[in-house]
């Protein structure tokens, strides 16, 4: 499992024949399945949900020490081809456009993995497969107690009402669409302790890479059980899946945050700012060096302490320097500074009005791309007072993009613009594989359109 080689390649290493191997390697996981497997998956022993609570989780959703956290999330295992088309009508998956099974996995908030199931036929979404498993597998899951609570995430939004009302759990999903402040910040909170499964599926691909390439169609029924002890193996060998370890005041901030109203937010919708040219001033930062950006903005120098304890997270830090690569490569990566004319009627704007405490305010907004979509644009603003220091003078930020609402961290629009400002610039900025958009060739819309005028004359 661990290098994903064939009974064939095996035979020729070893010496031996080919039914040799696949003889010893039906005995090897028969053995691992009886033995192995039941100490770590699907174990009906409560103790085990306890034992694997991390204080991130209880603290932010307030979980008593007699309740659990499970997050459930489905993986998927790819396939080859099949020529009996019955079967592949339920190996295809239109989303992924390639055969494959889905899995039903359940982790603790540690990355310590609980529940397997399945696998499911393709064409069953996230949700339907959760409620399955509930009632096929209702000895297994009951360990699984009222009130404990549940981690998912958008794909299972069709369960929630199931999961709550049925079930008794207290199941938590990331917001959709255009989230308000307590929405974002309450979506914060999910994502920040449901990313461990996602940190267990690709620690699973990375350790047997088999399950990184598509399964032999004559192997898919041994799949699950191969599935099992890989899972089991992870459990017994493995260290715990931790989070903001160097930082133990993140769950503690993010949660005092939780309430906190998004004033910059009111302001720039009060003033309509995202359609205003006029009041800003447009600075070029690609030909400035430090002491001329400091003159003109004044935006301080920051930490990466700083930033992470104003992301709550190393997410978005990492997201920043490939938003700015993106921006910075299309020449898009415009920056403003709020520095509207005595008469426009945005001079009026008094801060303490709305509740914010800053001595010398600068306004600074940015306009970026969308990550996903290439026709869709997000306006971020930051507001910075320049008589502190450090993350302190960070005062308030908002973003239009669909979580930029959020007070509990920051969106990656912002940590692009805070980044690239306050630390980035001062330290040099190392592209990541800037090599990547010279490999294939791109053709141009326009290109296209002079070569048919051309053609036509």
């Amino acid at each position: 499992m661990r290098t994903s080689l064939s009974d064939e390649q095996l035979s020729f290493l070893f010496g031996v024949c080919r039914r040799t191997i696949a003889n010893h390697m039906n005995s090897a996981r028969e053995n691992l399945h009886k033995n192995l497997v039941p100490q770590f998956i699907n174990r009906n022993d409560r103790s085990v949900f306890l034992a694997h609570m991390t204080p991130m989780s209880k603290l932010l959703f307030d979980i008593p020490d007699d309740k659990a956290c499970i997050v459930f999330d489905a993986t998927y295992r790819l396939a080859q081809k099949c020529a009996n088309y019955a079967g592949q009508k339920h190996l295809w998956s239109e989303q992924k456009k390639m055969p494959l099974v889905k899995p039903m996995v359940g982790c603790s908030s540690d990355g310590f993995v609980l529940y397997v199931f399945g696998p499911f036929d393709a064409t069953h979404n996230d949700a339907t497969i959760l409620q399955d498993c509930f009632q096929r597998y209702a000895n297994d899951m009951s360990t699984i107690h009222e009130g404990d609570t549940i981690l998912v995430d958008k794909g299972f939004r069709d369960v929630l009402n199931f999961l709550t009302e049925e079930k008794n759990l207290k199941a938590y999903c990331p917001g959709l669409g255009q989230l308000n402040t307590a929405e974002a910040n309450a979506s914060r909170c999910v994502t920040k302790c449901r990313w461990v499964i996602e940190q267990v599926f690709g620690r699973l691909k990375k350790k047997f890479k088999i399950f990184s390439l598509p399964a032999h169609n004559t192997t898919l029924k041994h799949d699950l059980d191969s599935l099992y002890i890989a899972f089991a193996l992870l459990n017994l060998f493995h260290k715990p899946i931790l989070s903001d370890v160097m930082h133990e005041g993140i769950a503690q901030t993010l949660k005092s945050r939780l309430n906190v109203p998004n004033r910059l937010q009111i302001i720039v919708q009060e003033f309509k700012l995202p359609q205003l040219r006029v009041p800003f001033l447009a600075v070029e930062y690609t030909s400035l060096d430090n002491e001329e950006n400091n003159r003109l903005i004044g935006f301080p120098e920051l930490s990466m302490d700083d930033l992470y304890y104003l992301s709550l997270g190393p997410y978005q830090i990492r997201n920043a320097i490939s938003y700015y690569a993106e921006h910075q490569k299309e020449g898009i990566f415009l920056v403003q500074k709020f520095h509207p004319r005595p008469k426009h009627p945005s001079a009026a704007l008094n801060y303490e009005k709305y509740g914010i405490s800053v001595e010398e305010p600068t306004l600074i907004k940015a306009h970026m791309k969308s990550r996903y979509r290439g026709d869709k644009y997000h306006n971020i603003f930051v507001l910075i007072d320049k008589a502190k220091v450090g993350r302190d003078s960070i005062r308030e930020y908002y973003c239009t993009c669909e979580s930029g609402a959020r007070t509990a961290g920051c969106c990656s629009h912002v940590m692009t613009i805070v980044w690239f400002l306050g630390c980035a610039q001062y330290h040099g900025i190392q592209i990541p594989n800037p090599e990547i958009c010279n490999v294939s060739i791109t053709i141009h819309k326009t290109t296209l359109h002079s070569e048919r005028q051309g053609d036509s004359q």
